[in-house]
């Protein structure tokens, strides 16, 4: 990563998967008008396919972040650095995101609201109940000890 831009060195595996997809679609598409056997066409097809799905993937995914925040749950004590932040969207979307050293993860799940209670679907690499409830400005989890401080965003 000293020599590529962090962005770049992510994305280097759906570029190295473009290029050979590419490069194998024209390499089939030769061999199917040499001897006519769809199965020649299935490396370029399976490339085609994977892309499809990434992107697919991609353009879902930012759609449902891009929704409107219902409101903003902290907690500065999980993690090593900078806590975990989950983010309640308003169509149902819940995003976690989590900072630990030189790294950060994303989660991505849903909720149901009952009244203030909230039932939480979101698989996080901690125990925590799957249930919370929200009292003003702080965001309890049933039979836990862990507490997130509330941000209202409207």
């Amino acid at each position: 990563m000293i020599f590529f831009d962090e962005e770049l060195f992510n994305l280097l595996p759906l570029i190295i998967l473009f290029i050979l997809t590419v490069f194998y679609l024209v390499k089939n598409i030769n061999q199917y008008h040499g001897n006519g056997k769809i199965i020649t066409l299935i490396p370029a097809l399976m490339g085609v396919m994977f892309l499809v799905l990434i992107f697919g993937h991609k353009l879902i995914r930012s759609h449902l972040d891009e929704s409107e925040t219902y409101f903003t749950a902290e907690n500065y004590n999980i993690g090593n650095d900078g806590g975990i932040t989950l983010d309640f969207k308003t169509n149902k979307h819940l995003k976690g995101f989590r900072i630990d050293h030189f790294s950060e993860t994303y989660y991505w799940g849903s909720y149901t609201r009952y009244a203030d209670t909230f039932e939480l679907d979101i698989p996080l690499d901690f125990t925590k109940s799957k249930y919370a409830v929200l009292k003003r400005d702080t965001l309890y989890f049933i039979g836990d000890t862990i507490y997130f401080s509330v941000y209202n965003p409207r």
